[in-house]
């Protein structure tokens, strides 16, 4: 039985890589974007592209619809986001932090309203794409360091909830990924001495997906080259 994925922000960079490789991996993949981006990499995979926001409701409610009117289910749930603002702490104002949250947690929370039923009888897998910053604060990105550490609880609280119907929530962390512009000055904060590639954050997203994870819940896992772990 074929098994179906929806990747949000799936136009380019990580969300893309995801859903390439979901559909390398025999998922009907659906993806959400703002551009025609996201319809190429859907014809590319032979999936399907609703066009929309992800911080939209009613953009996540047609992606999910659709999905369900085209294979009656939903096995993988990947949210992609874009990038909130960045400004030093004391310059943030309230819209910034707003926008901040419509782009950084409301996705999950939508999401995970919307298709709890679907994963629950599925078995499958809610997996939310988030930043090293979650556990180590970077002042360079204040808003995403607040608000991906709450993120990161509030998997670890779903993940306790939804444990026994056989669903896994997970997230990943990424550091600086090769679908960004490298700079030296980064370059020289980690450890590895070179920015992941997209597809190494995919394949990690596609672990998460398979069966072979479904006891690994409520976790964050890093990807950043050892950057989290400097001292």
């Amino acid at each position: 039985m074929r098994r179906t994925a929806i990747v949000t922000a799936a136009g380019k960079g990580i969300g893309a890589a995801i859903a390439r490789r979901l559909a390398a991996d025999g998922f009907d993949v659906g993806v959400l974007g703002r551009s025609g981006d996201a319809e190429a990499i859907a014809a590319e995979i032979k999936g399907f592209a609703v066009r929309g926001d992800v911080t939209k409701p009613e953009d996540l409610e047609r992606l999910v619809a659709e999905a369900r009117q085209r294979t009656g289910r939903i096995d993988a749930v990947i949210v992609s986001t874009g990038h909130a603002p960045k400004k030093p702490a004391a310059d943030l104002t309230d819209a910034d932090w707003h926008t901040a949250l419509d782009i950084v947690l409301l996705p999950l929370v939508r999401l995970a309203k919307l298709t709890g039923d679907d994963l629950k009888q599925s078995r499958g897998a809610l997996i939310a794409v988030s930043s090293y910053v979650a556990a180590r604060p970077d002042p360079v990105f204040v808003v995403s360091s607040v608000l991906r550490a709450g993120l990161a609880n509030y998997v670890k609280l779903l993940a306790r909830e939804w444990a026994a119907s056989g669903v896994s929530v997970n997230s990943l962390a990424p550091g600086f990924v090769d679908s960004l512009p490298s700079t030296p000055e980064r370059l020289a904060r980690i450890p590895a001495g070179r920015y992941a590639s997209t597809a190494e954050i995919a394949a990690a997203a596609s672990y998460l997906a398979s069966a072979e994870a479904r006891y690994l819940t409520g976790q964050t896992l890093t990807l950043d080259g050892g950057l989290s772990a400097m001292p």
